[in-house]
């Protein structure tokens, strides 16, 4: 249930997909919140016509919040069929940068 991200993987997208058991979700969200559940930052996505659409963030946009958040955010889902939200991953903002041969 977490996801650890670092400056390496910077261009890359992080791709969420929620099933709302076949029905097609409306008023999707993806919010990240820091380690006192306060909101950093909000993705709204257009309703779509498939039950499991694709909601990608880039990673980028989410290593920016380190600066102002910490080290572990978390990740969270909501919609008109989950007004509640769900928790659905936290997140590592590793601090240190890996390198690729």
């Amino acid at each position: 249930k977490s996801l650890q991200l670092n400056q390496s993987r910077s261009d890359d997208q992080l791709t969420i997909k929620y099933h709302h058991c076949g029905k097609v979700g409306k008023n999707r969200v993806v919010i990240i919140k820091d380690g006192q559940n306060n909101i950093l930052k909000k993705f709204n996505y257009a309703d779509v016509t498939t039950p499991v659409a694709a909601m990608t963030i880039p990673v980028q946009d989410i290593l920016n919040l380190k600066k102002s958040a910490g080290s572990t955010l978390k990740l969270f889902y909501s919609s008109s069929e989950l007004p509640s939200g769900r928790i659905l991953a936290s997140i590592i903002l590793e601090q240190r940068v890996t390198v690729q041969p």
